[in-house]
């Protein structure tokens, strides 16, 4: 079985993928050629959902979001102690990472005790984390964030007593400031993402519906919460305006994929060209991939010459087929060494 939404190979009847943390869609048996999905009772259905969705949140709180006094030590100290954690499949450890009051919220809306919390936790680390022999951690490129972002993020609210620390991922060049892609970004990346003209030549765009380009946007914050991102999606801006967006996407184990999108006056100016070597230089020092693809419409003359300008070579000519016109076009693919 594999992941409705990452591709990676899972375990049959996982309700969530542990890689990325997607829903997984049941399987009727009736409707897909006699596949069967087999679970457990009611109760214990509801309680592996949440053993999902509480391992998935401890990643996120842990390791996008570095707990300040909520836990002792400082932030640095608690993403330590919580890779160590997994290194070593020890769920009481994970689980002490974690603010009581935040994990008591979690188990009452899961119909979880303690114990079972424990115990589920701890076969969800043996199943998935065992094969880990060891893990290493950086915290480097990070701004703090004001308060007022953390919504933006996630999807509850902070109490007006607490004090939390946020720090997220930013590159900056000469002229520009990269950073995730976020929620706020929406009315400044509907101008470029949604222009069926300046996005002819790419695969999945215009994203000319509302829904479409929220989904998008919380996908990708999704993204670089999760332990082990598919998918970083870089806001490049200047000045605080957006400028456009920069994508370094998972393909093999050690191969990436780099993709740009910028606004129509923004062209010609060198911020694809720029923008794109600062992430080259952010995935050389901080990502496994010793490689990296780019694929443009033979017709983009422009986003050609980005490739040629990182240091790319060409590699071979292709097709691609359009998914929203059905169209085939020549594809050209640039690769470069890290």
């Amino acid at each position: 079985m594999f992941c409705q939404n990452c591709g990676k190979k899972i375990e049959g009847g996982d309700l969530f993928c542990p890689f990325c943390g997607a829903k997984q869609q049941q399987v009727n048996p009736s409707e897909n050629g006699g596949a069967s999905f087999t679970a457990g009772s009611q109760k214990l259905t509801r309680k592996g959902l949440g053993i999902a969705v509480i391992c998935v949140l401890i990643v996120i709180v842990l390791a996008l979001v570095l707990i300040g006094s909520l836990c002792t030590g400082g932030p640095k100290q608690v993403v330590k102690e919580y890779y160590q954690a997994i290194e070593k499949c020890d769920a009481k450890k994970l689980l002490d990472t974690v603010p009581k009051d935040y994990l008591k919220e979690v188990m009452d809306e899961k119909d979880l005790t303690k114990r079972e919390l424990l115990k589920e936790v701890q076969a969800y680390l043996d199943k998935y984390y065992s094969g880990y022999d060891d893990i290493k951690v950086s915290i480097t490129d990070q701004e703090k964030l004001d308060r007022d972002d953390f919504s933006d993020y996630f999807d509850f609210d902070l109490e007006e007593d607490a004090d939390l620390e946020i720090k997220m991922t930013i590159l900056q060049t000469e002229r520009l400031l990269l950073r995730p892609l976020a929620p706020t970004d929406f009315a400044a990346f509907r101008t470029f993402a949604a222009d069926g003209e300046l996005t002819k030549y790419m695969l999945f765009y215009p994203l000319e519906q509302e829904a479409e380009l929220h989904t998008f946007l919380q996908n990708a914050v999704q993204a670089w919460n999760s332990l082990f991102p598919q998918t970083y999606e870089f806001a490049v801006l200047r000045k605080a305006e957006l400028l456009g967006t920069v994508t370094l996407e998972y393909m093999t184990p050690e191969q990436g994929m780099l993709g740009w999108l910028f606004r129509a006056d923004a062209h010609g100016k060198g911020y694809a060209t720029e923008a794109a070597k600062a992430v080259v230089e952010w995935c050389r020092e901080k990502l496994p991939y010793r490689t990296l693809v780019a694929c443009c419409d033979a017709r983009n003359a422009a986003s050609e010459r980005v490739m040629q300008r990182i240091g790319m070579h060409f590699s071979e000519t292709g097709s691609r087929i359009y998914p929203q016109t059905g169209e085939t076009a020549e594809e050209r693919t640039y690769i470069m060494t890290l």
